[in-house]
Order: C-alpha cells, then sequence, then structure tokens
C-alpha cells in the first residue's frame, strides 16, 4: 500500500541547512501538518527549551489565529486570501533565511563574541519587529481586499451586476427560457407586471428588436429579464425595484461605490468589463437595471435611450 497519506506535505520543500529546516518544521507543526511522531516530540522539546524558537512559536501561531479569523469576515474571493497568506509566509521565510545567514557568518568570524541574536531579548524584539511588518502587511491587504470587493462587485453573489451577468450567460447559452415572447413593449409589459411587485419599464428602442422577457425572484427579490437584439448580439437587462435595491439589508444589492453615484444621480456608468461581456447600471420610472451585452458602455447606453416616437 503507498504510503503517500502519511507524509508530510512539506517534505519537497524543506531547506537543507538544520536553521531554516527548523523553521520549516515549526510551520508544519503549527499547521497541523507533521505527520512524524519523532518530528513532533523534537518540535515540542525545542519550544520549551529555545527561546528563540519559543518566540517564533508564538508569534506565527498568533498571526495566523489573527489571519484566519480575518478572512473569515471577509467577502473577498479565497485566491485572493490565498496570496496574501502566501505572501506573509514567504516573508517569514525570507526573515528565517536572512537571520540564518547572519549568524552563520558572525560563526566564522574572527571576532567570536556572542551574537546578538543568541540573546534571547534580542530574539523576542526581533520578532516584535516582525510581528509589526506583518501587521502593517494586513493593514495594506486588507485596504487592497476592501478596494477589490468595491470595484468588483460579481464577488458578491446577491449583487445586480454579478446576477444580471449570471443570467446574461445562461440567457446566451439557452438555459433560460423566455416566459413572454413579444416585440410590442407595452404587451410585454403588461404581461410581466403580473408577477411583479413594481412597475417594469420596457425600453422601446428604435436601434434594437425587443426579443420578450421572464420574471422570477431571486434570494428573495422578485426580478424582470427583458432582452433585446441588435443583428445577432444580444442586451440583456436585468431590472428591479429600485427603492428596494437602494434599501439598507436590501435582498438584492449595489456595491458601495454604485450606491454613491446612484445617490449622487449618476446614471449610465459602467462596470468594470470582464472577459465576455460590458454591464451598465441605470434607473428610470422607480426601476434601477444591469444591462449586459458584448458591446461597449457607450454604445449600450446610446441603444437602449433612442426611444421610439410615441
Amino acid at each position: 500500500m503507498s504510503d503517500t497519506n502519511t507524509s508530510n506535505p512539506r517534505d519537497n520543500l524543506r531547506s537543507n541547512t538544520p536553521e531554516v529546516q527548523k523553521y520549516e518544521l515549526l510551520t508544519a507543526y503549527i499547521d497541523n501538518e507533521l505527520r512524524d511522531s519523532k518530528e513532533i516530540q523534537e518540535i515540542e522539546a525545542g519550544i520549551k527549551k529555545d527561546p528563540d524558537l519559543h518566540n517564533r512559536y508564538l508569534f506565527e501561531k498568533l498571526t495566523k489565529q489573527r489571519l484566519r479569523s480575518s478572512k473569515n469576515n471577509s467577502g473577498a474571493p479565497q485566491y485572493l486570501r490565498q496570496n496574501v497568506e502566501n505572501d506573509i509566509a514567504n516573508y517569514m521565510k525570507l526573515a528565517s533565511a536572512k537571520h540564518e545567514r547572519t549568524v552563520n557568518q558572525t560563526s566564522v568570524s574572527l571576532n567570536p563574541k556572542k551574537h546578538k541574536y543568541d540573546d534571547p531579548k534580542s530574539n523576542l524584539k526581533r520578532y516584535f519587529m516582525l510581528g509589526t511588518a506583518v501587521f502593517v502587511l494586513l493593514i495594506i491587504s486588507a485596504f487592497a481586499i476592501n478596494f477589490f470587493i468595491k470595484k468588483s462587485p460579481a464577488l458578491a453573489s446577491n449583487d445586480l451586476v454579478a446576477v444580471s451577468r449570471n443570467v446574461f450567460d445562461k440567457v446566451i447559452s439557452g438555459e433560460i427560457p423566455l416566459q413572454i415572447k413579444s416585440n410590442d413593449a407595452r404587451i410585454l409589459a403588461d404581461s410581466m407586471n403580473k408577477y411583479l411587485d413594481f412597475e417594469v419599464f420596457v425600453p422601446d428602442v428604435k436601434d434594437a428588436e425587443l426579443v420578450g422577457g421572464t420574471c422570477n425572484e431571486i434570494n428573495g427579490e422578485k426580478l424582470a429579464h427583458i432582452i433585446h437584439k441588435k443583428d445577432n448580439i444580444f442586451i440583456y437587462t436585468l431590472q428591479g425595484n429600485k427603492d428596494h435595491v437602494m434599501k439598507e439589508g436590501s435582498k438584492i444589492v449595489l456595491c458601495p461605490d454604485f450606491m454613491e453615484n446612484v445617490s449622487k444621480g449618476i446614471n449610465w456608468f459602467a462596470c468594470l468589463k470582464d472577459e465576455n461581456a460590458v454591464a451598465v447600471i441605470w434607473y428610470k420610472n422607480g426601476v434601477i437595471c444591469s444591462s449586459v451585452a458584448k458591446m461597449e458602455s457607450k454604445a449600450i447606453a446610446d441603444l437602449l435611450t433612442n426611444y421610439k416616437a410615441k
């Protein structure tokens, strides 16, 4: 039987240098990744007897606990949180390697004075400085994560833009059928209003054909889905009750930057472009919308505001 299940996942990454290997064993011990009972006993004994290892153990364990606690409350994606954690781990590893080189250089010096890193108090000070650096890194990372969330509303599953992009993909692939097929804006609106708790607004435009629409509930909020088509390009619009979406604690939300734009009266503004399509936020007659198409944002706005003459 293969013994791969009992191997230490860090084995292939360990340094051959005893000093660095000791620190890597400590990290594996903190992460509960050590499998060898002798290594576990060796590290536990070292923590008790070696002040330097003891200080590092306390610092690294506390840092990781704080990091895990912080990321559990963060809406950032897993890959972004993992990058932050990896950066901290690499920083600590580089610090360990630098410390070892300094100790080795001192050991071959012609002046055999006791090195400052042999002093437990100096080690504690060094880890305090290292802890301060990591704390600053965590603060910077928190700001970066917050900025990323604000600028990438698709991170939230109940965000208006995220929902619109998700439904757009399903409309294009044919996964979502249209309940009501009509190229008459008035007929489509009257039919959709029967299923909604707000008055839908169907853009009756010159430069695109109205295909139809459908209604459903997402996260407990009633929403309208409207499809236009220009040549071979679909323009999909997700529409919801503006008062509901703008209210605190809403079931369908907007990211803070977009909420601020709407509050200031800014209309027809684009989201960050993803690899598939552009989303544009707009509002009119008590509804708020995210229109998605494989077009430039200005082209979407121009098309959906060029109404037919009544």
